[in-house]
């Protein structure tokens, strides 16, 4: 399996690249959840993560966070506060990977969101 067929680039910038990460089966939870939103959602999110390419963080800190969620790896979460969505990441050498996305979890849904990241990406290490 090459590169490209695992991952599908998000964004791409100075400090890295943002990218999705496929599954087995080809799809892409990132990019079908960013796809399903409405096109001011989109541009939130596509300029949260091109920032987040370009300079490796968040002009404001809120919008970009570590899960404080113990285990490994360490999931963050790129928040477009202003319609409750966030897409969940994980930190790599000059790169982050998406998982997925969702509306913002309450706080005993949070647990399962950054376990589905964790399987997410570790699906795509194996």
């Amino acid at each position: 399996m090459t590169e490209h067929d695992a991952y599908e680039v998000l964004a791409e910038g100075t400090w890295g690249s943002v990218v999705g990460i496929k599954r087995a089966n080809g799809s892409c939870p990132s990019v079908d959840w960013l796809a399903a939103l409405t096109d001011a959602q989109q541009a939130g999110m596509k300029a949260r993560l091109d920032r987040l390419a370009e300079t490796g963080h968040q002009k404001t800190p809120e919008n970009f966070r570590k899960v404080s969620v113990d285990g490994q790896p360490v999931v963050y979460e790129v928040k477009h506060t202003g319609h409750n969505l966030r897409l969940f990441v994980i930190k790599g050498h000059h790169r982050y990977y998406a998982t997925h996305g969702a509306t913002k979890p309450k706080k005993n849904q949070l647990p399962r969101e950054v376990q589905r990241a964790r399987d997410l990406y570790e699906e795509r290490q194996r």
